[in-house]
């Protein structure tokens, strides 16, 4: 169950940076209450430990009915296309002195915190909560890839090469230039779904350490965004790096503190907000949007019975490729946008003209729950979850100094059944 205190036309995943202002219609002044079942999961999972220097092989399925269709559908984080793929991965781990572990197909990203020794799959750790977007200021991506990972005993390093995609601020671009390709031949499965324009994909690095007195990862981002360069012909590009940490410390037998932070340009894709990576500007140039994105929580674990959990996390985007030609309006955060109605009621002279149309700078949320275990027996686990959360989303400054920020009240209710 999903309730909302504005409405945000969404199912038990949140979209953090669309937080409607009030003047905008009936989505910003009603409340939200639905029920779904779409968040279930299929999964299979097939393990080998029957190798020679016992070397493993494994393979890994995962479906949920998450996803949308149409021009909904996209493969920006999750690929979120119906049924949702979530995870169709094949992987090969050396055993013995050698360590060294290749992963291959639709996995969760390198930069998603990690738990446990190494960089096998299914070892994310994501903060457990019921809200199928995470908690703002998470780094995470389910996307093709090829990973490969050296084991040195506590430490582990891993590389992995990443579908591209490409999330663009709210820019317009000058005559004749392309953001996107848009596919819509027959047999396309990508329908009319714009996708981005990609020839580099992204390059993810990460050094983790693994200890009794907690887990500790690095980890590096490197992207490269492309634009077609319109009249001149070619395309043009521009590069971006970014890096961050995550960290996992049990406190005390029952407590557990985690902590993560990333910094860079051309983070936005991967954070739950989902703020931009990029934006183009007066010159039909892309580049890269500046950004910090931050989390800590608490997980309290008494028992095997019941946990209650406490997460705060912001995501920040930095002005970029801000101009004024023409009397048109470029870049990200460009503070002649206007901020004027975002708040209170639309009235006559603003009907049909441009008003609260300036970009998200920050978005942050603090969210609380926990998880009760009805009952643990021999064929699964049935649980029931309760999540209460508060989101604040901040436009950039207009020319008046006018920053408005739209919030919101999230309350999620979850009754799950783990087989096994």
């Amino acid at each position: 169950m999903v309730f909302r205190l504005h409405n945000l036309m969404a199912d038990v995943g949140t979209p953090f940076a669309s937080l409607p202002f009030q003047s905008q219609g009936v989505v910003g002044r009603n409340t939200e209450l639905r029920g779904s079942a779409r968040a279930s999961r299929l999964s299979l999972r097939i393990d080998d430990g029957n190798g020679p220097d016992g070397a493993r092989l494994s393979a890994y399925g995962e479906i949920d009915f998450l996803g949308e269709v149409g021009d909904g559908a996209n493969m920006r984080q999750v690929n979120g296309y119906q049924p949702r793929l979530r995870q169709a991965w094949m992987a090969a781990d050396s055993g013995g002195d050698s360590g060294f572990l290749l992963l291959a197909g639709q996995a969760y990203s390198l930069v998603t915190p990690g738990r446990g020794k190494g960089m096998a799959g299914l070892q994310e750790a994501l903060p457990p909560v019921v809200d199928d977007q995470a908690v703002v200021g998470t780094d995470f991506a389910r996307q093709w890839q090829v990973r490969l990972v050296k084991d040195l005993g506590p430490v582990s390093l891993g590389v992995s090469i990443e579908n591209p995609q490409t999330l663009w601020g709210n820019a317009i671009m000058p005559n004749g230039f392309t953001r996107f390709v848009a596919t819509s031949v027959p047999h396309s499965s990508l329908g009319t779904t714009p996708i981005s324009l990609d020839a580099v994909p992204d390059v993810a690095f990460k050094l983790t350490l693994d200890k009794s007195f907690g887990q500790f990862e690095l980890f590096g981002l490197s992207r490269v965004f492309r634009l077609d360069d319109g009249p001149n012909g070619g395309t043009v590009s521009t590069t971006s790096l970014a890096g961050g940490v995550n960290a996992r410390v049990p406190v005390s037998t029952n407590l557990d503190l985690s902590g993560s932070f990333s910094y860079g340009t051309g983070l936005g894709r991967y954070g739950a907000a989902q703020l931009p990576d990029a934006t183009s500007d007066s010159a039909g140039k892309p580049v890269a949007i500046k950004a910090l994105h931050a989390q800590a929580g608490l997980v309290y674990h008494p028992s095997s019975r019941w946990s209650a959990y406490l997460f705060g996390g912001v995501e920040m985007a930095n002005e970029a490729g801000t101009d004024n030609v023409g009397g048109q309006i470029f870049g990200y955060g460009n503070p002649v946008r206007m901020n004027d109605g975002c708040t209170g009621s639309v009235t006559a002279l603003e009907r049909g003209l441009a008003f609260c149309n300036g970009d998200t700078q920050r978005v942050l949320e603090i969210a609380a729950g926990g998880w009760w275990t009805l009952h643990q027996g021999l064929q699964g686990r049935l649980q029931i979850g309760s999540q209460v959360g508060y989101v604040r989303r901040t436009l950039f400054a207009d020319l008046n100094g006018l920053a408005p920020s739209a919030d919101n009240w999230l309350l999620f209710t979850s009754l799950r059944y783990t087989p096994f």
